[in-house]
């Protein structure tokens, strides 16, 4: 409608175009143009916002979860452990072998419970063992019972025979007492051979004293349960401990785990194993390291809903720590 208003307008003018010098008559040429220019200029901006509108509507739909990763809200690093090491034993602390800052490895010492009770003990145990074996290497009381058997039953022999020659040489009481001689040797010989088992069990036994009273000994030796760090000593050499007592604190610093959220709606596309970008900035450093997603929550916050997902990064470095908030995305070609 517009447009041909222009041009209806534009023709009614050049149909009355009679001017009267040339100076009016330019000034009506250049009206006519700009009039002619403004119908051209506008289709032609109405155009090129249709083509922006187009490119900036395909820039929004190709931008997706795929392409920029899954972010992880409120990321923090942590420790896979924090461990408070317990005496396991009363007594005072004779010695603290670490300090803060110490990079211990599995069944590293860390502190020593006086012992001497404990050692005495082991010499005890030891003691017993050593006779318990003497005992099981002595066969003198079945050697005997055997040869008072041998001798016992030949005694018997020369009695029958003696009779057989002739009658009533031995009477029938010796003859029986001679026969109760022979069994007695034989239950001797039963009763040695069980006596030496006997000693053998005892000897078990003295050996399992042995050991448990070192173990004893070896428990008021305070070890290291992993490869962690020394954060905290509680006890100093010199203090009374109870078994529960904490002596040192350690933490696992390799490998950190990153615990941060995902909407509910993004849960099902990560899943264990998925790669994980974590940007970490400490001061003016900024880092970037590729972790493992390690756990995923099957439970969804029913008041935000969000899941928790537990990253894996290595710190072999040891140059990351723990509480340091972290940015972190899943997928997204990581």
């Amino acid at each position: 409608m517009c447009s041909r208003f222009r041009i209806h307008y534009q023709n009614s003018i050049i149909q009355s175009f009679k001017p009267r010098n040339v100076i009016i008559k330019a000034w009506y040429l250049v009206c006519i143009l700009g009039i002619i220019g403004f119908d051209l200029i506008i289709p032609g901006i109405s155009l090129g916002e249709d083509l922006l509108g187009e490119s900036s509507t395909g820039v929004v739909k190709s931008t997706d979860s795929r392409s920029t990763g899954i972010e992880v809200k409120n990321s923090i690093l942590k420790s896979l452990d924090t461990v408070s090491v317990a005496a396991g034993v009363s007594g005072v602390l004779g010695a603290v072998l670490v300090r803060e800052g110490d990079i211990v490895n599995l069944k590293s010492p860390l502190a020593k419970v006086c012992d001497d009770e404990a050692a005495l003990v082991v010499v005890q145990a030891k003691l017993a063992l050593d006779t318990a074996k003497m005992k099981t290497t002595r066969d003198v009381d079945l050697k005997l019972a055997i040869k008072g058997s041998e001798v016992a039953s030949k005694e018997l022999q020369r009695t029958l025979d003696a009779n057989a020659r002739a009658a009533d040489t031995y009477p029938a009481n010796e003859v029986d007492r001679m026969r109760l001689m022979v069994d007695k040797s034989k239950l001797e010989i039963e009763r040695a051979q069980l006596e030496q088992r006997l000693t053998m069990l005892a000897s078990e036994q003295a050996e399992a004293e042995l050991r448990q009273a070192e173990q004893t000994v070896s428990r008021h030796t305070i070890y290291s349960p992993s490869s962690a760090m020394v954060i905290a000593v509680e006890k100093q050499a010199g203090e009374w401990v109870d078994p529960n007592s904490t002596v040192v604190e350690l933490m696992t610093m390799n490998p950190l785990r990153v615990e941060g959220f995902i909407d509910a709606s993004n849960a099902s596309s990560v899943v264990a194993g998925n790669n994980a970008k974590v940007s970490i900035t400490i001061g003016t450093s900024s880092y970037e390291v590729i972790g493992k997603v390690v756990f995923v929550s099957p439970v969804a916050n029913p008041v935000n809903s969000q899941v928790r997902v537990f990253i894996q990064i290595d710190n072999s470095e040891s140059r990351f720590r723990p509480g340091l908030s972290v940015k972190a995305t899943v997928g997204g070609g990581t």
